[in-house]
């Protein structure tokens, strides 16, 4: 099955005289599986955001529309993919482990 990549804005700071967004926090959900069976990791990104020349009006904003200037801002499709990569590695070792940590006694 393949994994699932599931992009979502948890925080974002705005200026509140012109509604500029500076700052977001998103989490990246890694899974496979449905229910009881469902494996999944998190990670996190977060960034600064440079202030355009035109600003959308923050209650315009949209989460999708967010989520691409994050993407833009860990640099670009390159750069995600080998972020969802990463995630998709833990969550292969966490369905099938290759290490362990311990003491023999």
């Amino acid at each position: 099955m393949a994994a699932t990549f599931t992009w979502k804005i948890e925080k974002l700071q705005r200026q509140l005289s012109d509604g500029f967004v500076f700052y977001a926090k998103t989490s990246i959900i890694c899974s496979e599986g449905e229910g009881e069976e469902e494996v999944s990791v998190k990670g996190s990104f977060t960034c600064n955001f440079q202030q355009p020349d035109t600003l959308v009006p923050y209650e315009d904003l949209t989460e999708e529309q967010v989520i691409g200037w994050v993407k833009t801002a860990m640099g670009g499709e390159e750069a995600v993919t080998a972020y969802q990569n990463e995630l998709q590695m833990q969550l292969n070792e966490l369905k099938a482990p290759t290490e362990a940590t311990g003491t023999p006694w």
